[in-house]
């Protein structure tokens, strides 16, 4: 998924700190991208440790 799937305007989250459960991947993942496309400083955690690596990674969240 893309930020383009998750089509979200969110205005004021420039700056913003948002934690994102589920963030490694799927939904939250686009979730999260889409969030930080916006402006907000991400903490994502997710059940798997490897997606979730990655899309902190990915995200330069942390996790």
């Amino acid at each position: 998924m893309t930020v383009q799937d998750v089509h979200m305007q969110l205005p004021g989250l420039e700056g913003l700190r948002v934690a994102i459960t589920a963030g490694g991947s799927g939904l939250g993942l686009a979730i999260a991208r889409a969030v930080q496309a916006q402006g907000a400083r991400l903490a994502i955690c997710d059940v798997d440790q490897a997606p979730l690596d990655s899309a902190a990674a990915e995200l330069g969240a942390l996790h």
